[in-house]
């Protein structure tokens, strides 16, 4: 299933009702990876939206789809980044919260001090969630 077909599925939080679960939406160009976080979001009870790229991301973002409360991205990607992206991300939904994924302790080392958080490849289920709840707000 590719993140477009999981957006028609999102619910319609404009219309005053509430998401069950927080939606996550997870752009990495590994089609394994995605699928691998896939399965671990959904048994933890998150709604996954997916995408193979920014730009794919990009797309799905600039629909009103409703409430996507985190972007958990790739740092790295051929093309348009994870700093590409979240910038460009940002005037749609500015209330989303990031998470970037990273193979590169490099990545890590250079954003240490700038309020970024990222969670190092490979990581457990354990740390994926962990790492996920603390980002998130209590209510989302």
């Amino acid at each position: 299933m590719t993140g477009l077909e999981d957006a028609r599925a999102l619910p319609n939080t404009a219309s005053g009702t509430p998401a069950e679960q927080p939606t996550i939406l997870v752009v990495d160009d590994e089609p394994e990876i995605r699928k691998f976080v896939r399965l671990m979001l959904t048994r933890n009870g998150y709604n996954v939206v997916e995408a193979s790229s920014a730009a794919e991301a990009l797309s799905l973002c600039e629909r009103p789809l409703g409430t996507i409360h985190l972007l958990l991205t790739d740092f790295r990607m051929p093309g348009v980044n994870g700093v590409e992206l979240v910038a460009r991300l940002m005037p749609h939904r500015p209330h989303i919260k990031v998470l970037f994924m990273t193979g590169f302790a490099g990545d890590l080392a250079s954003a240490i001090g700038f309020g970024v958080s990222f969670l190092a490849k490979p990581f457990t289920e354990r740390e994926l969630i962990e790492t996920i709840r603390r980002a998130l707000p209590s209510g989302a």
